[in-house]
């Protein structure tokens, strides 16, 4: 019992001689410590505001001047000479007979605006495009003859190579969802934002790309009418063939036969105006219209995007005075103990 009242008396000296000012930080002596190391921290803090600052002026940081548009699905009006062109080639594949159903559908699908849409994103995120479009760009081809005049042919193609990826990452396309900040009125989830490094070579890639989906999308209306010709050429010789004479050999025959021909006729001068219908509408290469509709146009920045210098320098600051403060404190617990 002596123990334990001993062990209770021991525990009640220790909390009463326990003094809670041990645990305060004395805010003078903080202050009184971090003046005394003044020189380290001002010395931190130019290192690092002349690293920020050397990185903000001679960092090689891509598209600094990055110009952008936002592209969405189009409206019907806005390819109305395509919609024109293929409901010409509608009576073509107008029929009674069900298993003709198909072809309506493949002709009904050219002319969704999704369909449409999809064409020119494809084209505008295909490699083989960016190439043949950078390639046959004038500033590059000058570049590309002044690496070949001041270096060695290796130097000179490694340098072409680098020019050519630097160029080509910055023709970039990003699909737009609710989580954008920036565009957060835009929420068809069938929007593009579509990037470049100057305004110049953004609107010159999308009218390249556009008539590249242009012409894609008279492949595909040439394509279908292609098959459907062979299709109606291949069923004309076949109902030329059923049409021949035959011998008859007595009047349920004759009226039978009679018949049959008569929707022989019938069916070979279908096929025949059909086959007339195609060969008269004529799909023209230089059809324009529109495969995109622009939620905002491509416009001229008047700042650099990036890297933001003012902000770079002020982090810059911020961070020396911080890592200052941090080694003044250190040098100091350590002096303490």
């Amino acid at each position: 019992m002596r123990d334990e009242l001993s062990k209770e008396q021991l525990l009640a000296l220790k909390y009463a001689n326990y003094d809670s000012r041990d645990d305060e930080i004395d805010l003078k002596e903080l202050f009184l410590t971090l003046w005394q190391g003044k020189y380290i921290i001002i010395a931190c803090t130019l290192i690092c505001t002349m690293i920020a600052s050397y990185y903000a002026l001679n960092a090689k940081v891509k598209n600094n001047w990055q110009v952008d548009a936002i592209i969405t699905v189009p409206q019907v009006s806005e390819f109305s000479a395509y919609q024109k062109l293929v409901q010409d080639f509608q009576p073509v594949f107008d029929s009674y007979h069900q298993s003709e159903d198909a072809d309506n559908d493949s002709l009904r699908e050219l002319l969704e605006p999704l369909k449409l849409f999809e064409i020119f994103v494809r084209q505008y995120q295909s490699q083989a495009n960016k190439r043949v479009f950078i390639y046959n760009a004038e500033e590059f081809q000058n570049k590309v003859v002044s690496f070949q005049s001041d270096g060695q042919g290796g130097e000179a193609k490694v340098r072409e190579l680098e020019l050519y990826s630097n160029w080509s990452s910055s023709l970039t396309s990003e699909r737009l969802n609710e989580k954008s900040k920036e565009y957060s009125q835009i929420s068809d989830s069938e929007s593009f934002l579509l990037q470049a490094r100057n305004l110049l070579e953004l609107k010159e890639y999308i009218s390249f790309v556009e008539q590249r989906s242009q012409r894609l999308a008279l492949d595909n209306l040439k394509a279908i009418i292609l098959a459907k010709q062979s299709e109606l050429t291949k069923k004309k010789e076949l109902l030329i063939g059923l049409d021949k004479p035959v011998a008859v050999e007595s009047e349920s025959t004759i009226s039978g036969s009679s018949s049959e021909h008569r929707s022989i006729v019938s069916r070979l001068a279908e096929v025949s105006s059909k086959l007339d219908s195609i060969e008269s509408t004529i799909i023209p290469d230089n059809l324009e219209f529109s495969t995109v509709s622009f939620v905002k146009e491509p416009e001229q920045l008047l700042s650099r995007t990036y890297p933001k210098k003012k902000l770079i320098v002020v982090l810059g600051v911020l961070l020396g005075g911080m890592l200052g403060c941090v080694i003044v404190l250190i040098r100091f617990a350590f002096r303490e103990k």
